[in-house]
């Protein structure tokens, strides 16, 4: 990701906002995903230890 960010700040320097734009856009489109996807298995994990605790008791 550190990558795509360094990348857009060449592009942006050297003139070409077009090219920075597009891959600053990208690089945060799959720092989303890969937080919605992180987030969702966190919640599913806590969900299933939540369901076994209570179903012991």
């Amino acid at each position: 990701m550190w990558f795509g960010k360094k990348m857009g700040v060449h592009f942006k320097r050297s003139g070409r906002y077009a090219y920075a734009y597009l891959l600053v856009s990208v690089v945060i489109f799959i720092e989303v995903i890969v937080i919605y996807y992180f987030v969702g298995e966190l919640i599913q994990n806590i969900t299933q230890l939540l369901k076994m605790f209570y179903n012991e008791t």
